[in-house]
């Protein structure tokens, strides 16, 4: 029997969705970021396919069409490839003209301090209370990665 689109098994379904979500495991988060986030439409594919031959040579076309390679014309002449290539070059061979200087514990410590505790927690769910309190072994594995 196919799905119930209409009635009240959707709306009791929906329904224990809703009642279900919580902060806690971030099922409220997902289900909200569906309704903020853009969504782009699939375009159509220029035209109606009814059997499967058609719809395979239609995702052949389409398919065929969208991975080509954009071939320049042959009366396109620029400087622009030998001027970036130049550029390119002259950066590679030649050192930065002045150096980076390295971090120290010390300055890693006070960008810890600048940060606002109430800020929310990132994908990686650290706070930023957890990185003001980090010891200090902790500081100088960060600041030997960041050197």
């Amino acid at each position: 029997m196919p799905f119930d689109w209409t009635g009240e098994k959707l709306v009791q379904r929906s329904s224990n969705t809703v009642v279900s979500m919580n902060t806690q495991d971030n099922t409220l988060w997902q289900h909200q970021k569906y309704f903020r986030k853009k969504r782009s439409d699939i375009p159509s594919l220029n035209n109606t396919a009814i059997t499967d031959e058609q719809k395979a040579e239609l995702l052949a076309e389409t398919f065929q069409s969208n991975f080509t390679d954009n071939i320049r014309p042959a009366n396109f002449n620029t400087n622009i490839d030998a001027l970036v290539t130049n550029t390119l070059e002259n950066f590679f061979t030649n050192p930065p003209s002045t150096p980076i200087t390295p971090t120290d514990p010390i300055e890693i410590i006070n960008y810890a301090k600048k940060l606002k505790n109430n800020k929310s927690l990132g994908t990686d769910m650290i706070s930023n209370k957890m990185i003001k309190k980090l010891p200090l072994k902790a500081v100088l594995t960060l600041t030997f990665l960041s050197n």
